[in-house]
């Protein structure tokens, strides 16, 4: 179970999406991007009784999307 204070937690989500992000601007690859934005919507759809984990998920998949 994520812990929303948890500093571990934080830095998969970012690790997550800035690996993404540079994957996406450097080689262009589409198809990795929207296995991420997935993995990100399962976790919002999952911890929706956390406190900030669903919004900081949310957040990283729509800048995914949007990048």
């Amino acid at each position: 179970m994520f812990n929303a204070y948890d500093r571990r937690t934080w830095a998969v989500l970012v690790i997550a999406v800035v690996l993404t992000l540079v994957n996406l601007g450097t080689r262009c690859d589409v198809a990795y991007s929207p296995v991420i934005v997935w993995a990100l919507a399962g976790i919002v759809y999952k911890q929706m009784a956390e406190p900030l984990i669903p919004y900081a998920a949310g957040l990283g998949a729509l800048m995914i999307i949007a990048g």
